[in-house]
């Protein structure tokens, strides 16, 4: 069992237009408590349920319970799990989403903004192979908002959106000093208009080799690729929000130790 409390406090800010005086010095904060409780159930070893319950009481939007179950199967004979989980979820808006002030004079923050609230499951099955040296796996997942605080002319909320794709990895152990690794991730997303939410790539990928050697070196590579995704900007030029689509790129990250 768990209690926790929070509170965020932002820093004063000035600013010398005439427009934005009644926001100088701005101070506020907000005050969460949350209660929440988890248990987890294993039977015969084959069998794992994990159920959690939750409760937050926020200072400005009142109380909300959510929670996640989650059940796992082994089937040991064949080396395979299947596994799936659902849930729902809450998240008051932060302080810098209800407050927050352009400097450039454009769109901010919205004191009128809403929670959000979503359901959610997924499912997904892993199997290794070869006493291990391979292992791979998928996952279907869903997800519902209701209220998504999204940034378009400021922070909004869209009244629903949602989220669904896979997930997939592959594992490959050669030998006990060498593994490489591979993810991949396919997000289809959807606004109450049919649009594809900022700022979410259709396609993520990656790759991870290790290499150990002399017992206590390692050297490590990884590969991240991220896809084309839409955006919006505000034109402190024109004074209008723009939109573009940005561009696929790519992140390498090598590293070594002993």
């Amino acid at each position: 069992l768990y209690l926790h409390e929070t509170n965020t406090l932002t820093l004063g800010m000035e600013y010398e237009q005439e427009e934005l005086d009644d926001q100088a010095n701005l101070d506020v904060s907000a005050d969460t408590k949350s209660f929440f409780v988890q248990d987890q159930i294993k039977i015969g070893g084959v069998l794992f349920t994990t159920l959690g319950l939750r409760y937050d009481d926020h200072e400005n939007f009142g109380g909300e319970s959510t929670f996640r179950l989650a059940q796992a199967f082994l089937v040991k004979n064949w080396g395979m799990k299947v596994r799936g989980s659902c849930g729902t979820g809450f998240r008051a808006p932060s302080l810098n989403e209800l407050y927050y002030i352009n400097p450039w004079g454009g769109p901010g923050g919205n004191p009128n903004l809403n929670p959000e609230e979503s359901t959610g499951w997924d499912v997904g099955i892993d199997q290794t192979l070869f006493d291990g040296a391979l292992a791979m796996g998928i996952t279907y997942f869903y997800n519902d908002f209701d209220s998504l605080i999204v940034w378009k002319n400021g922070y909004e909320n869209a009244e629903t959106a949602k989220t669904k794709g896979i997930e997939s990895f592959i594992d490959v152990n050669l030998r006990n000093d060498l593994s490489f690794g591979l993810t991949y991730t396919y997000t289809d997303t959807s606004d109450n208009e049919g649009r594809q939410l900022l700022r979410r790539p259709l396609h993520k990928a990656g790759l991870n080799v290790k290499y150990r050697f002399l017992e206590r070196g390692m050297v490590n590579l990884d590969v991240y690729y991220v896809g084309e995704r839409e955006d919006s900007y505000w034109n402190a030029m024109t004074f209008t929000t723009d939109d573009v689509v940005l561009e696929e790129y790519v992140v390498v990250n090598c590293s070594g130790s002993y």
